[in-house]
């Protein structure tokens, strides 16, 4: 039997059928924000056009999944700011419309369990799992549980008081895109680069790759902010391994770094455990582990 896997995130709902740990095809559309009903009918539409590509009905399907951003508890999104959601039943929405049960969590809770399953956390009893996007969604595990605290409100690492703001709000790549598009324009090295492209996370590393000036500096910089968030949550929680995720983690260039500051600053010193650092393992964790929601 398959399964299909539901990744809404603040950007883009993407929608795959699974079996085991493969996507066998993966659709995506872009979030339409605050627009519940809307929602619902978007990723009906992909879940049909996903079985019409394989020619496989709803009856081949043994489960659904639903990952969502902000705090989902017993089916409902509670709080959804990056959705604009509060006290929606996405789920059950999804499910009248399909007549079919649909399960869903917290979104960095599903890369999380297919990291456990499948990816970078499969051996090791307390991880913590840092998504780097639209937001910071982070996820943890603890002594093998994972954690999800008072009706389901817990593990938010994302909206940690940081400065004059929240962590998110420095760290995610969000925040790495707006700092590098003000530069687009400059009478420097770098903005002439920048001139011509679109910008995502990946962009500065390539400066930098290419020698463009100040580069380094920006990605040093986004780095040190990344490690401020990680090194307050692994001193509160002692992980064994913190997995980073999103598309700028595939850059090695930034889990070094990290690595190396995280266990330079962390408590204890060498009188504590080292913390291991690395990427995520598993592409598309936000469907797949969607699909092993319990």
């Amino acid at each position: 039997m398959y399964k299909i896997g539901i990744d809404v995130g603040g950007t883009t709902i993407k929608c795959g059928i699974v079996k085991d740990d493969k996507i066998l095809v993966r659709l995506a559309h872009k979030t339409p924000v605050g627009d519940v009903n809307l929602a619902v009918n978007v990723t009906v539409e992909l879940i049909q056009n996903a079985l019409k590509s394989m020619n496989l009905s709803m009856s081949d399907i043994s489960f659904i999944g639903v990952g969502l951003p902000g705090t989902v508890h017993e089916n409902v999104v509670t709080y959804a700011n990056n959705l604009n959601w509060y006290n929606v039943p996405f789920a059950k929405l999804l499910s009248d419309k399909l007549n079919k049960d649909v399960h869903s969590d917290n979104d960095a809770r599903c890369a999380l369990y297919a990291e456990l399953n499948f990816g970078a956390g499969d051996s090791a009893q307390n991880v913590l799992m840092v998504t780097l996007g639209t937001g910071v969604g982070t996820a943890f595990t603890s002594n093998g549980k994972v954690h999800k605290g008072f009706m389901s409100a817990g593990g938010e690492g994302g909206i940690m008081i940081y400065r004059d703001s929240v962590w998110e709000d420095y760290a995610s790549t969000l925040a790495l895109v707006g700092r590098v598009r003000r530069l687009k324009n400059e009478n420097t090295e770098l903005g002439l680069y920048l001139h011509d492209k679109d910008i995502d996370g990946k962009t500065i590393f390539d400066a930098e790759k290419q020698g463009v000036t100040f580069a380094k500096e920006i990605i040093d910089s986004h780095i040190h902010y990344i490690a401020d968030g990680v090194v307050s949550l692994v001193n509160l929680l002692r992980p064994e391994i913190v997995i980073i995720g999103g598309a700028i983690a595939k850059e090695d260039r930034l889990i070094k770094a990290l690595e190396k500051e995280v266990n330079e600053r962390i408590y204890g010193g060498e009188f504590n455990p080292k913390v291991k650092v690395v990427q995520a393992q598993v592409s598309d964790a936000g469907i797949i582990g969607a699909t092993l929601i319990e």
